[in-house]
């Protein structure tokens, strides 16, 4: 009876542990499992976060790059104009009480001297619609202008009109008008001399009108002389 026993306890022995190395991997496997969705987990944070921040940095170069954008300016013309030649198209002279009268053109110089000369602008720009007229010594003349036709017209912010100053010779020709006077006023408390000129004087008649009429000039003596100017275009030469 002994004999029998001995495989039955050791049958139960065997069973007992089968049964807890079941559970043992039962058990082993369960916490591989929770640290294989734990390690997911870890992972799945690790991949918002760098979502995340990689959304952001896109964000933030799209941002970027549309602050420094550059604004297209509007496009500037700029043409310059230089000296080619001078031409004295009329010379007249009126003495005191009579009628004027055209005169030799080499007479010039006894009523301006060197004026003419003097006055001839440098150099000439035209930047869209200003014009900037730039005289020895430095001195700029700048107005507004405005084109008809080939003829150049300045603003004149006083009288609030547009006065004619020359026109268009051809595509690279640019012919500056000029008119100049010299009036000299005697009188019992002595004489007056007054030199002047204008862009926009085309004739003797526009001179008077200028001036004042025929009444008030009557008593004057009044030379008139229209000079044009004629300026070359020459592309500017960028280094």
């Amino acid at each position: 009876m002994i004999k029998r026993k001995a495989p039955l306890s050791l049958l139960v022995t065997l069973d007992s542990i089968s049964k807890n190395t079941l559970d043992f991997f039962s058990v082993s496997q369960s916490r591989q499992c929770l640290q294989i969705i734990g390690c997911d987990k870890v992972i799945l944070r690790y991949l918002n976060s760098l979502l995340l921040i990689l959304f952001v940095s896109i964000a933030a170069t799209s941002c970027s790059d549309d602050n420094h954008k550059i604004i297209e300016q509007p496009s500037i013309n700029v043409l310059s104009y230089y000296p080619k030649s001078m031409n004295i198209v009329e010379l007249q002279y009126k003495p005191a009480g009579q009628e004027p009268g055209v005169v030799d053109i080499d007479k010039s110089s006894l009523y301006f001297g060197d004026r003419v000369t003097m006055f001839q602008p440098e150099k000439i720009i035209f930047k869209n619609d200003s014009v900037s007229i730039i005289k020895r010594g430095g001195l700029i003349q700048e107005y507004k202008a405005e084109w008809n036709k080939g003829d150049l017209y300045l603003y004149n912010g006083v009288t609030g009109i547009w006065d004619y100053c020359g026109s268009k010779d051809g595509e690279v020709t640019f012919i500056l008008n000029t008119g100049f006077f010299w009036v000299k006023d005697n009188n019992m408390h002595g004489s007056l001399s007054v030199i002047g000129q204008k862009y926009s004087l085309l004739s003797y008649s526009e001179l008077v009108t200028y001036l004042g009429g025929n009444s008030n000039n009557l008593k004057n003596q009044v030379a008139w002389l229209r000079v044009q100017y004629t300026f070359e275009l020459i592309p500017e030469v960028k280094l």
